[in-house]
């Protein structure tokens, strides 16, 4: 990059930063992610090169929606994005995905649903079978908020199979995993773990999300069918995995499986302290759904 600097060669230093932003990104870092992907877009503008600034929004809203950057502020970003107009109907589409994420943690269910839907017709009528596959994950994000979980497995099954029969593993690990979350609230554990197992297969070492995603989902499964000390090792590896990273939501998503697996265990005030991390860090992030889930689950007498 200094090289390429030192030349003002700025449509060669706009994929250097893309690539510095999209590594960052994996490993969760948005603190260097987000500065990485704004180089990328002002280097891409410099260059009148329209499809890397393009691609640099879409990963600046994701930015948005991961990193540590409050809901309403989050949501404003994405549609001052959208605002500016891309000239690309793909990435467009995925930042109203990206948006409609957001949108479900403030609350707004209708309108998620809304954007999402839309989002995915445009994506599928582009011909975009990956990239309309991986809407699974944004569907599920947000009924695993709303609560309309047998309509989300119900939508995203295709989605499953389509990444599995093309061999697509990035996306699918974490599909897998947020299936097996829906089908282990829907009463579903066996079906559950056999998804959990899947994830854990395909997800990559050094995809951090997909890690933390298969472990949150398998930990209580374990335990609630009497393997407490898996279920628990499981739930704290999750937690070891989300700190090395500034993803509020995953980290508050492991501290909030450790608590369920500790209060299975009956020890409540563990299992108080796990979910008193998770309520901070999704008040933190403005996720009011979750954190007023937190909250009641806190107020709730412990069960056997």
């Amino acid at each position: 990059i200094p090289a390429l600097e030192a030349q003002q060669a700025d449509d060669v230093l706009a994929t250097a930063w893309r690539l510095v932003g999209f590594v960052h990104g994996i490993a969760g870092a948005y603190a260097q992610n987000g500065p990485a992907v704004a180089k990328s877009m002002h280097h891409a503008r410099r260059a009148g090169n329209a499809r890397i600034a393009a691609r640099a929004a879409m990963a600046l809203a994701t930015s948005a929606l991961f990193g540590p950057t409050p809901v309403p502020a989050a949501i404003e970003q994405c549609e001052s994005i959208l605002a500016e107009g891309l000239g690309n109907r793909q990435v467009e589409n995925a930042i109203r995905c990206t948006l409609a994420q957001l949108r479900a943690m403030n609350g707004e269910f209708d309108l998620a649903r809304s954007l999402l839907r839309e989002a995915r017709g445009a994506l599928r009528d582009l011909g975009e079978g990956v990239n309309a596959a991986a809407t699974g994950v944004d569907w599920l994000a947000i009924e695993l908020l709303a609560g309309d979980l047998a309509s989300a497995e119900a939508q995203v099954r295709a989605d499953h199979g389509f990444l599995q029969r093309s061999g697509e593993t990035f996306y699918l690990s974490t599909l897998s995993a947020l299936l097996a979350r829906a089908l282990r609230e829907l009463g579903r554990d066996e079906e559950a773990l056999t998804f959990t197992q899947a994830a854990a297969q395909v997800a990559a070492q050094d995809d951090v999300d997909a890690q933390v995603q298969w472990r949150v989902a398998q930990a209580s499964i374990l335990a609630r069918a009497g393997d407490l000390a898996q279920g628990e090792a499981l739930a704290r590896e999750a937690v070891q995995w989300a700190q090395r990273t500034e993803i509020p939501i995953l980290r508050a998503d492991a501290w909030r499986e450790l608590a369920t697996v500790l209060r299975l265990a009956a020890r409540e005030g563990e299992a108080t302290t796990a979910m008193n991390e998770a309520l901070v860090l999704y008040a933190g992030k403005g996720d009011v759904v979750s954190a007023a889930r937190a909250r009641a689950w806190l107020a709730a007498p412990a069960f056997p």
